[in-house]
């Protein structure tokens, strides 16, 4: 029965630990897609489309909603973020609201004309976490 006892404490601290490590891994592939559709965005400065930016800001809305369940702990892999944003839980979490809703007014955009000062806010927003909670290479 110990022994029953002890192989399911083994499982179960396994498994949490795998979970976080696949946090991590998700996390940074969450960042890189939201890179990419960030790429995307900036290219509708010269050529806008109002179909490409509502869904490419979609994306990021999507990927940014989604970060908001990846960064319960901070994993124990190779990673910039930062201890800030555990510590300081809070205000991370008002910094990626902020981004949240600038990706919402910038997916609600089909004017040339507000493009790109909705897609400044975004930039600022990202740069806001960015700048207080990853760091530097």
């Amino acid at each position: 029965m110990k022994n029953l006892l002890a192989a399911t404490l083994v499982a179960f601290f396994s498994l949490s630990i795998i979970a976080h490590a696949d946090d991590l891994s998700d996390r940074k592939q969450l960042m890189k897609s939201i890179n990419g559709y960030l790429k995307i965005l900036n290219a509708q400065k010269s050529d806008f489309n109002a179909d490409t930016v509502a869904k490419q800001a979609g994306n990021v809305l999507a990927a940014l909603k989604k970060a908001q369940s990846l960064f319960t702990e901070k994993g124990t892999g190779e990673t910039r973020a930062l201890d800030t944003v555990w510590s300081d839980a809070s205000g991370f979490s008002k910094a990626l609201t902020n981004s949240i809703a600038a990706a919402t007014n910038l997916a609600s955009i089909d004017q040339e004309s507000a493009y790109g000062a909705a897609f400044g806010k975004l930039g600022q927003s990202c740069g806001g976490c960015h700048r207080n909670y990853r760091a530097r290479r």
